[in-house]
């Protein structure tokens, strides 16, 4: 999925910046014409007792990468209901993932808490569904265990969606989406703080098996024979750390 926005039918606007983001950081980008002329006042409908209070116009945002966890951090908070979904609770600044694989940069240094935003709502789900007729978006929790609750809906009034990418197989045999049975078969991408980690703890075991006593040289050479597939930057860098 290629990064971007959805508009839901919009009331409007141009998405104001806070004053306190632009004069920290001054992005290489511009947030406007989300669509044309402004968000009217919205109203509690269907809640008793609260019909005709205003409330703030509700965004939401999909990803937690540079175009959500950027928008999120510099929207401006006191006009703007945030929310934003994720399966990954952290922006992960991948140009240095690589170096993680390996112990030459800490996991800690290359992320930064999705929670750590002010004022922003975060909910670690992955969005299952979007009705744009009536602004709602289906989301599945995410969490280590097997169980981790009911779907919910989130509703809308303006929709970011900047859910990046999956990795590309390229169909090839013997090759995974799923990350467990890639393990089991020394297979492996380099794209999240998981697969780093998976890298890692690989690497380390190659090599204490490789210096074990009474290895010949063509078991030390296998344990420590390793192949990249690709010619891109990641995989460039990632063969430079190793």
């Amino acid at each position: 999925m290629t990064m971007g926005f959805a508009e839901a039918k919009p009331r409007g606007s141009a998405l104001k910046m806070s004053e306190t983001a632009v004069a920290e950081k001054k992005p290489d980008f511009e947030v406007k014409n989300i669509s044309s002329g402004t968000i009217n006042d919205t109203y509690l409908e269907g809640v008793e007792g609260m019909e005709g209070i205003k409330r703030k116009p509700r965004v939401v945002i999909l990803g937690a990468g540079w175009g959500g966890y950027n928008f999120g951090k510099m929207i401006n908070k006191d006009e703007f209901e945030v929310t934003l979904i994720s399966p990954r609770n952290h922006f992960l600044f991948t140009p240095l993932l690589p170096s993680t694989t390996v112990g030459t940069l800490e996991y800690k240094c290359i992320q930064e808490p999705v929670r750590s935003i002010k004022d922003l709502k975060y909910r670690q789900a992955l969005a299952t569904n979007i009705d744009f007729e009536s602004k709602k978006i289906n989301c599945r929790p995410v969490c280590n265990d097997d169980y981790c609750g009911l779907d919910y809906d989130v509703e809308y009034d303006q929709l970011i969606v900047a859910c990046g990418m999956t990795n590309s197989i390229f169909k090839t045999e013997g090759v995974s989406q799923d990350p467990v049975v890639n393990q089991d078969n020394h297979i492996y991408f380099l794209k999240s703080l998981s697969d780093a980690k998976r890298i890692r703890n690989r690497l380390i075991d190659c090599f204490e098996r490789a210096s074990n006593p009474g290895n010949t040289k063509e078991e030390i050479d296998n344990a420590l024979n390793f192949v990249i597939v690709g010619g891109g930057p990641t995989s460039c860098e990632f063969a430079g750390e190793l």
